[in-house]
């Protein structure tokens, strides 16, 4: 008897231990009121990224803000950073440090294609919200129109399905005056 409570209680245990770190894996919660986002200089049109962040911020209806700084003390202490790169390919990796209430997020976005040919401005900030959106903690999209579609294009912007999912995420009512859907 005492064998199979040990053995339940076991169980338990795992079952509860695997289902709140999967939860917790499953998405990304800003808890910070502000999220620091370091945004390296590396590429000449980097202010995009900057108009990109604010983009998201009036889509979260400024419940998202971001104070975006291009310094070195950013660099290390950011949220986010964002680094450009013309070899490497388009990337995003979250990292989360113990003691921390938010992820820490790096994304590297490529400025050139195979050929070496630097990508339009269309095109860069197209990526440019893709990523944001995924340092969010959205997911990626099945509607090529969205920018957070696997597959940036010139074409895509930010969707009303894209805002919905971001306050569905988050757990924010929409509000009967919010203006920004497209």
């Amino acid at each position: 008897m005492k064998k199979l409570f040990v053995l339940s209680f076991a169980l338990l245990f795992v079952l509860f231990i695997t289902g709140v770190k999967s939860v917790a894996a499953d998405v990304s919660r800003w808890r910070a009121p502000v999220v620091d986002v370091y945004i390296s200089k590396d590429y000449a049109d980097y202010s995009l990224m900057y108009k990109a962040f604010n983009e998201w911020c009036w889509a979260s209806d400024r419940r998202f803000l971001f104070n975006l700084s291009s310094t070195k003390g950013m660099a290390k202490n950011g949220h986010v950073k964002v680094y450009f790169d013309r070899e490497d390919s388009d990337s995003i990796v979250e990292t989360s440090r113990p003691g921390l209430n938010y992820p820490e997020v790096r994304i590297n976005i490529n400025t050139k294609d195979a050929d070496g040919t630097s990508y339009s401005q269309k095109l860069m900030y197209s990526k440019m919200l893709h990523y944001a959106g995924l340092a969010m903690g959205l997911e990626k999209s099945e509607n090529s129109k969205s920018v957070l579609y696997p597959s940036p294009t010139e074409e895509q912007s930010i969707l009303k399905e894209d805002v919905l999912s971001l306050f569905s995420l988050y757990g924010w009512k929409v509000p009967k005056t919010f203006r920004y859907f497209r």
